[in-house]
């Protein structure tokens, strides 16, 4: 029997291309280690402190790396739309397990404000509006387990948030890539 006569190479790239189609068009479950809650305000944001009033809309998700490109509507890689674009909160938790002490950076590029925190400790915050920029924060951290928290709002206008870590100052990893340096958990909600 013939193997690769016209017929038989006809019927595997059929086969090939409708692995691909449905490759393409079935959605895997997804799940990654940062949990994040997208809140939506009743009324303005102008800080980071501002009073929380909430709508009941609000979405719970985990994702893999904390990044939501700069635009008119928050939207993830991984996830798409998601359908926020005006005053609203982003909660992100992750727990780390640092297996190289020492001084790492923290770099938070956003539009708008955001308070960084881990162990509850304050590491570094923009409270207010500001266009999409970039702050470069410093912390020592031990070895051992962390929690990380990343608290950010979004008033109106243009959107963004991405967070990047480093400890030797010249290669930045997205927040939720494991390293040698460190491991990225979900954190498990009671």
């Amino acid at each position: 029997m013939n193997y690769f006569s016209k017929s038989h190479v006809f019927l595997y790239s059929v086969i090939l291309i409708g692995i691909f189609v449905l490759y393409k068009t079935v959605s895997l479950p997804y799940h990654g280690v940062i949990t994040v809650k997208v809140s939506q305000q009743k009324g303005a944001i102008h800080t980071i402190d501002t009073l929380r009033t909430l709508h009941p809309i609000s979405r719970t998700f985990s994702i893999d790396k904390l990044k939501f490109p700069h635009s008119k509507t928050l939207s993830h890689d991984r996830l798409g739309m998601l359908g926020f674009s005006n005053n609203f909160f982003i909660d992100a938790q992750v727990n780390m397990e640092v297996h190289q002490k020492g001084l790492y950076m923290f770099r938070v590029s956003s539009d708008d404000g955001f308070r960084l925190t881990m162990d509850n400790v304050l590491i570094c915050e923009h409270i207010k509006d500001r266009p999409y920029q970039t702050t470069t924060c410093k912390v020592n951290i031990s070895e051992g387990n962390h929690l990380f928290d990343l608290d950010y709002f979004q008033g109106g206008g243009p959107l963004g948030l991405y967070v990047q870590y480093s400890k030797d100052k010249k290669t930045f990893y997205d927040l939720g890539e494991d390293t040698d340096m460190i491991t990225f958990k979900e954190v498990k909600h009671d």
